[in-house]
């Protein structure tokens, strides 16, 4: 069992961590996750870029440093819901900017201000399909999801350090 004082020294150093710095150190952090599974074969979707979402995963481990697995298992869904909410942004964005494209046709509409054809298009995308709403609710759904879990990360390690306290 370790020493308070080494207890201590180990969580004052993994606070100074910054994660990898290097290139090659953050490569070699970014395959930490393939031990725990083929994580980013069965999130990243065809045209998405796998390396961006294990640099973004590694980013993520390197801030919440998890020390177990049920820690690992925590910071691996956060970087889940934030690709999955990151991805739903774009498709938001590629939706609106599709009707706004489908306006160029129309010289009264191609006449108006950028801002006044994002706010049509916006509107003709919300009247005609429930899309955005859908995409609304994933993004809201993914963005809980994200913070229940840094918020269990964070309850895991102040109950780790209160009962390290009463040792």
């Amino acid at each position: 069992m370790s020493s308070e004082k080494r207890i201590n020294a180990s969580q004052t150093n993994g606070r100074k961590s910054k994660g990898p710095i290097t290139a090659e150190g953050k490569r070699i952090c970014a395959r930490n996750a393939e031990s725990h599974g083929l994580l980013a074969q069965s999130i990243v979707m065809e045209g998405e870029d796998q390396d961006r979402f294990y640099d973004m995963l590694a980013r993520i481990v390197s801030e919440h440093l998890p020390q177990t697995d049920s820690e690992l298992e925590l910071v691996e869904t956060m970087a889940v819901a934030k690709w999955r909410q990151k991805r739903i942004w774009a498709m938001e964005s590629a939706r609106v900017s599709e009707e706004i494209h489908n306006q160029s046709g129309n010289p009264e509409l191609a006449a108006k201000t950028p801002v006044v054809r994002a706010v049509l298009a916006f509107e003709t995308v919300i009247d005609r399909s429930t899309c955005l709403n859908a995409l609304n609710r994933y993004e809201v759904r993914f963005d809980r999801i994200y913070t229940r879990c840094k918020k269990e990360l964070r309850e895991s390690r102040e109950g780790k350090r209160a009962s390290a306290k009463r040792t």
